[in-house]
């Protein structure tokens, strides 16, 4: 998608079903603020009933001794400016393997999403405006080396890359490929390098190459791991 993120203040809360495995589902309502650079969900209907609301149900499973299976769903809908009902739905898939021996030296992780976002015009069907995805590896090599590659795809989207000859914005459809390497010395810490190309439908400059390089340190406050 061009941006992402929904920035909005609000409330939220989680409930533990009690169904036989994890299953968690969580739910939430937002102020309405309209589109700009820092909130790009237009959500800023100026009625008096426009609570945008987010809903996740996320699940997990056993499926050996060494791997979990998670599977989660997720929406986000409100009015926008236009007075239209808009919204964004999401699926996403985790397994993680950590062997019972060396936990700390091998193991895996495969993720996927899939997220689109679409608006219901005059009150008719759903259209969907944008829509997109990606599928990950990433390979633990020792206890502090991991490995990873990653592919991705959007369709109907703008990035900085994709522009015409004005240097305005085009959308388009965009696919990226990546693969990283990783030192992390701790779980609060890593140093990941980075090397991606894209290639896209549209723009005068239909491939972009990237070489990136992040690091990552956390302090503080540290929530309780999901495994």
């Amino acid at each position: 998608m061009a941006t992402e993120g929904f920035k909005a203040a609000g409330l939220e809360a989680a409930w533990l079903t009690p169904l036989p495995w994890y299953s968690e589902l969580t739910g939430g309502a937002f102020e309405a603020i309209a589109a700009d650079d820092e909130h790009p969900l237009d959500f800023g209907s100026a009625r008096h009933d426009n609570v945008p609301f987010l809903g996740h149900f996320k699940n997990l499973f056993d499926v050996n001794d060494e791997t979990t299976l998670e599977l989660g769903q997720s929406l986000l809908q409100g009015r926008g400016a236009d007075d239209r009902w808009h919204g964004s739905y999401g699926a996403d898939l985790t397994v993680r393997n950590v062997p019972a021996r060396n936990s700390n030296q091998h193991g895996w992780i495969l993720q996927g999403e899939y997220l689109q976002k679409g608006s219901y015009p005059d009150g008719g069907s759903y259209v969907r405006e944008q829509d997109g995805g990606y599928a990950s590896f990433q390979y633990r090599l020792s206890q502090v080396w991991w490995a990873g590659i990653r592919g991705e795809r959007a369709r109907q989207s703008a990035t900085d890359f994709m522009v015409d000859e004005t240097g305005a914005a085009v959308a388009g459809t965009v696919d990226r490929g990546s693969v990283n390497l990783a030192w992390a010395p701790s779980e609060f810490s890593f140093i990941r390098l980075e090397y991606s190309h894209a290639k896209a439908d549209a723009g005068i400059h239909p491939t972009d190459d990237r070489l990136l390089v992040q690091l990552s340190y956390t302090i503080g406050y540290h929530p309780a791991h999901a495994y």
